[in-house]
């Protein structure tokens, strides 16, 4: 990076991307926060679980999951989405 290509102090400014890049990296964090939550919950599991079964323990975190990838693809494919 050059000194032309810093912006800080120098009354430039950062130019924006578009709204559509912006909401597919938003789009893209959800789903590895997500994920991240979802493993949490998955190691967390206590070993003996009683009654329940052990997916009873992160079905919240699991939703959160898949509802971000479903989110990622509509931005990604909306045509596909929108034919199912």
């Amino acid at each position: 990076m050059s000194i032309e290509d810093y912006l800080n102090f120098t009354g430039k400014r950062a130019s924006p991307c578009s709204e559509r890049a912006l909401k597919l990296a938003e789009a893209i964090l959800a789903v590895q926060e997500t994920k991240a939550d979802l493993d949490k919950a998955m190691n967390g599991v206590p070993g003996y679980t009683g009654q329940h079964d052990p997916q009873d323990y992160y079905q919240d975190e699991q939703q959160a999951y898949y509802n971000a990838c479903a989110a990622l693809e509509a931005i990604i494919f909306p045509s596909d989405v929108l034919s199912e």
